[in-house]
């Protein structure tokens, strides 16, 4: 065997070797864990009084599969929830969601839903908007009061201007201080459920997370958008994170 052969097997071999240990990372206890890809999916339904077309993510590449499924399985469940606000609906019903992932690691996914629910007859269509934040890891939903110490402060720290429009005109317009700190805290510690729709314990206020933030959505009246979204940066969270969540040890890594 040529001395180029030999060379260029060992160049081959390291090349499959560096691609491995690319396809993992560690996280900061330094435990593997593993990167994953996305794929689109999709329900759809023209049956009954309520059609709709819901798009929604799906994970590939993860060696446990048994975790994988319990991932998907989770993700697709929440994504259809939203069907709960039109259960019995007293007319026909046209629901259409797409999604936007904010924050893809090998230990944390989240998705942000948005769409519109059109009720035949009514004026104006229910402009939605809702979140799943998946652990990866551990195969379970990431709820705000899981990550966050959801007490007066940090609703007055919400409504006091710390938390950024993401959009700008929805900053000028709307006046989060004439909103009610104990109605506020009610609802954030609700957050992230799309189960109690119709209860006394529903919430509209939804959490996602990015790469340096952490987003709150909440309700506001239809002429400003049906819903706002908010954001701060991680690092101004540091007296309201809950230090036993152990997504924080990979969010704070930035």
């Amino acid at each position: 065997m040529t001395k180029k052969i030999v060379f260029l097997i060992l160049t081959m071999i390291l090349a499959m070797n560096i691609s491995a240990c690319d396809s993992n990372t560690s996280n900061t206890d330094g435990n593997e864990v593993e990167n994953y890809s996305i794929t689109e999916s999709n329900s759809l339904s023209n049956e009954g009084e309520v059609s709709y077309s819901i798009n929604y993510p799906q994970i590939t590449g993860l060696s446990d599969t048994e975790k994988q499924d319990k991932v998907n399985n989770i993700i697709k469940e929440e994504a259809l929830k939203v069907l709960k606000y039109y259960e019995n609906p007293f007319a026909p019903v046209e629901v259409d969601i797409d999604y936007n992932i904010t924050l893809q690691e090998p230990s944390v996914l989240s998705i942000q839903y948005s769409g519109l629910g059109i009720v035949s007859g009514v004026a104006h269509p229910n402009k939605l908007f809702y979140t799943t934040n998946i652990d990866i890891e551990r195969g379970t939903r990431i709820r705000l009061k899981d990550i966050i110490n959801i007490n007066s402060d940090f609703i007055q720290k919400f409504i006091g201007g710390d938390f950024t429009a993401v959009n700008d005109e929805q900053g000028q317009n709307i006046d989060l201080s004439t909103l009610s700190v104990e109605d506020l805290q009610r609802e954030f510690t609700e957050a992230d459920s799309l189960d109690n729709i119709g209860t006394e314990n529903q919430s509209d206020v939804y959490s996602y997370l990015t790469e340096d933030s952490l987003g709150i959505s909440i309700s506001v009246p239809y002429a400003v958008g049906g819903h706002a979204e908010y954001e701060i940066n991680y690092q101004d969270l540091n007296e309201f994170i809950k230090s036993d969540s152990e997504i924080w040890k990979d969010l704070l890594k930035n």
